[in-house]
């Protein structure tokens, strides 16, 4: 039997199961470059780049156990062959569009 970790700052709702947060976050590192401003209707607006880079805090594979993660963590494990990242798929929403779960996990394509 499968068991879940969840890697992200919030608990996870899928189908109905609640996941609470580990207290370990995965997150890809990233480097932002300022790169200038732009003026629209007179408000000068900051413009950066960001370069994504490595995985933080990302436990090595362990049998039966699936990592919730964000889709952009779980998008850079699975770029690297991670096969046991998974991230929130199908947003649930309630009356006031907010979304409140995930109908599905998404899995590495």
């Amino acid at each position: 039997m499968a068991r879940l970790v969840n890697l992200t700052p919030h608990a996870v709702s899928i189908a109905g199961l609640v996941v609470p947060p580990s207290g370990t976050v995965a997150r890809v590192a990233e480097e932002v470059t300022a790169c200038g401003t732009i003026t629209i209707e007179g408000v000068e607006i900051p413009l950066i780049a960001k370069r994504f880079g490595r995985i933080e805090n990302l436990p090595e594979p362990q049998p039966g156990v699936i990592l919730i993660t964000s889709a952009l963590v779980a998008q850079a494990a699975w770029a690297e062959g991670r096969n046991d990242v998974v991230c929130p798929g199908e947003p649930i929403r309630d009356d006031q569009g907010r979304v409140v779960g995930a109908a599905a996990l998404c899995v590495a394509p």
